[in-house]
């Protein structure tokens, strides 16, 4: 900030999870999704623009829900003074009202109790992760920067070959990991069961002893 570069938080995976609050955080510019941990279909993105920031950042594309007033005969228009000017066009209504009743649904649970059970999970789940020899956590340690994700390799053992084999032999879904590291990348929504975490590290366990 000091050298007036601009801030973009991507909420995508800590948003439905951790408690955050935009004013606080003091950024720029932030955006989230509709699904992942928001849990509405797929898929739309919100994004939120700092009131200080609404006139830096130029409207590309002016749409029908742009403008604050339009004079078809005159060709004139302005810009709506807050974020709506960077709306395009038309929503998906259905999409719109589902990404709602997903966020009452949040709201009723709470957002403090969301994190703290969702950390409680990922802590249990990362120090059975930690018990077995040939496992290498690659996730964080703290809640906080890991969120709801826990990512792990296990020794000779692609990714790919691990989630088939947990699939197969224990009815699991667990992705591997996308990109270059051989392994797991494993959600933890805040609703799974704690017998559901043990399950999953007693298979990786039983795997690691036959490798």
């Amino acid at each position: 900030r000091q050298h007036g570069a601009m801030s973009f938080v991507d909420m995508a995976h800590s948003c439905g999870v951790l408690p955050i609050d935009l004013d606080e955080t003091g950024c720029d510019f932030a955006g989230l999704l509709s699904y992942k941990w928001m849990y509405s279909p797929y898929a739309a993105g919100l994004l939120y623009v700092n009131p200080g920031r609404i006139g830096e950042l130029a409207v590309r594309f002016p749409g029908g829900r742009s403008e604050s007033w339009l004079d078809f005969e005159t060709d004139r228009f302005e810009l709506h003074d807050s974020a709506e000017r960077f709306q395009f066009g038309p929503w998906s209504w259905p999409l719109v009202h589902a990404w709602a009743a997903a966020c009452d649904w949040l709201t009723e649970i709470g957002p403090a109790e969301i994190a703290e059970r969702t950390g409680w999970l990922t802590d249990r789940l990362k120090r059975g992760l930690q018990s077995i020899e040939t496992v290498e956590l690659l996730t964080p340690g703290e809640f906080t920067r890991s969120a709801a994700l826990v990512s792990m390799s296990m020794t000779g053992w692609t990714g790919e070959d691990l989630a088939a084999t947990l699939r197969e032999r224990w009815n699991m879904i667990v992705k591997p990991l996308p990109h270059t590291r051989e392994g797991l990348r494993i959600s933890v929504p805040f609703f799974l069961l704690e017998e559901e975490i043990d399950r999953l590290v007693e298979a990786l366990g039983e795997l690691a002893a036959c490798s």
